[in-house]
């Protein structure tokens, strides 16, 4: 079904399908990232390391991620949002994967730092939103993406705690890659790329 918004034609069946994936993709977020606090005390001493140490876990995520947001951002201006998104989820994925197997502290700090490229999928899945969704959709979906955060935290932090006491800090990660891998195949089958493409040089 094709409706004219402001001037621009958009088709509702492919925003509804769309929909379905920008809106799961913050659970499966917050559902990994909220499960890992309650584990934190495990690795630190599945490691023998400090508190000050084991919290790199979580700076690294946020510290790469937030390098990738801008970088990411600017070359799905220049190649595709999609193809862009689907590379930084294909990080995260590919993070959420090697994270359960890390044999050392090290080597999670590294694979931690492999899934922080991911979190550009958020500024990247609000731009493919914008321009291939109805502009009278985009609010509703928008508020549906923010509320899926809040959900993935109440879920996942209980969720989190009783996966670690009964199968260990790994398995938040092993639990959560089948859903990471579903992730990337809809969103490679379902969205399309962005209608809009600035070619240009990375500043």
């Amino acid at each position: 079904m094709q409706v004219v918004e402001k001037g621009e034609t958009y088709d509702l069946s492919y925003a509804k399908k769309a929909m379905f994936v920008v809106v799961l993709l913050p659970l499966l977020v917050m559902y990994t990232e909220a499960m890992l606090t309650p584990a934190l005390p495990t690795i630190q001493k599945e490691f023998a390391i400090n508190p000050n140490d084991v919290s790199w876990v979580l700076t690294i995520y946020l510290l790469v991620g937030t390098v990738s947001v801008a970088l990411f951002g600017k070359l799905g201006d220049m190649y595709g949002k999609k193809k862009m998104f689907l590379i930084a989820l294909g990080f995260y994925t590919l993070g959420v994967i090697l994270n359960g197997f890390a044999p050392s502290f090290q080597r999670l700090l590294v694979t931690r730092a492999i899934q922080g490229f991911g979190m550009a999928i958020f500024p990247l899945a609000f731009s493919l939103v914008r321009e291939e969704f109805p502009p009278s959709m985009v609010p509703q979906v928008q508020g549906m993406i923010s509320a899926m955060f809040a959900v993935g935290m109440v879920i996942a932090l209980p969720l989190g705690a009783w996966v670690t006491e009964n199968y260990g800090w790994r398995w938040t990660y092993h639990s959560a890659a089948p859903f990471a891998v579903l992730m990337f195949f809809l969103a490679w089958k379902i969205l399309r790329e962005s209608r809009y493409v600035n070619p240009g040089k990375v500043d």
